[in-house]
Formats: C-alpha cells, structure tokens, sequence
C-alpha cells in the first residue's frame, strides 16, 4: 500500500489546489449543503452556504484494498480500507428565518472506515464511491459566535454525521 498512498500523495501535492479540485469541490459541498437546507435544517435556516473550503494536506490512506465479488464484466468493486487525518475544513453562513446570522467552521478531521469504489460501464461509463458501513467521524463543528450558538453547532454536527 506504501507504494500506492505514495503515489497519491504527490498527485495531491500537485494538483490537489487547483482550480478544477476545488471547482469540484464547492460543487460536491454545496449541493450537500442543499440537501441539508431541504430536510430538517431547513426549518431552522433560510440560506445555507458554503463560505470558505480548506481541502486539507493529504488524501485518505489506503490500509487495506481487495477486489470485490466479481458480478459482470461492466461492474468493477474495489473495496478500500481508509483512514484520513487531513484535516479538511469549510465553513457555512447560515441564515435564521429571523435573519440571525452566524458561521459555522466544519472541520473533518478525520474518516475511518471500508469504502467500495465502483467502476461501471452501464448506462455509460462512470465510477461512484460509497462507504460499506458507516465510517468512524471525527468532525468538530464550532461558532465564533460562542455558546449562544451551541444548540445550532448540535444541530449542523448531527445532520452531516
């Protein structure tokens, strides 16, 4: 695996901050910031929206990496052991529906878990990622608006978990 996460390291290095990487990035973040607005955070908040993105120093470690159960010659599974401590961070403005603003610093500061990354040529070639089982989070999400605050720091830290 040394090989490997070595490999991935310097792609990161490289073109880990570029325009593209982060274009994808916010895009990625705010529709799940979206979805979020439409489910329960939506009663509470008007306007959820991503403020600023850190994309952190390094990619998740591959710990483990084994072919899954062959099912067609279209469909390739490749189940991944990961670990990330790269501290990746964003920040969210929130909006009441009272107009009380606030921002919310999000950082993940760390994912453990098995992964399956599908290749797939059907209905046209594409590749999805997706956790097996839950992953291990360690996310700390925090205002700087202080304790006042601390109910809605709750509420973000249970969604996005």
């Amino acid at each position: 695996m040394g090989a490997l996460n070595a490999t991935f390291a310097w792609i990161w290095r490289e073109v880990g901050n570029s325009a593209g990487v982060r274009r994808w990035a916010v895009r990625k973040l705010s529709a799940e910031l979206e979805e979020l607005q439409g489910g329960t955070l939506g009663r509470f908040f008007s306007v959820l929206s991503l403020h600023s993105l850190t994309l952190g120093v390094t990619l998740p470690k591959i710990t483990g990496l084994t072919l899954g159960e062959e099912r067609s010659s279209e469909v390739v599974d490749i189940l991944l052991d990961l670990d990330y401590e790269g501290e990746l961070a964003f920040t969210i403005a929130a909006e009441t529906h009272t107009r009380h603003a606030a921002l919310l610093s999000v950082t993940v500061a760390g994912v453990k878990g098995r992964g399956r990354l599908q290749f797939s040529s059907k209905p046209y070639p594409h590749w999805s990622f997706s956790f097996v089982a839950p992953p291990v989070l360690d996310l700390r999400v925090e205002s700087p608006g202080g304790k006042a605050l601390s109910h809605v720091t709750t509420l973000i830290a249970s969604q996005v978990s």
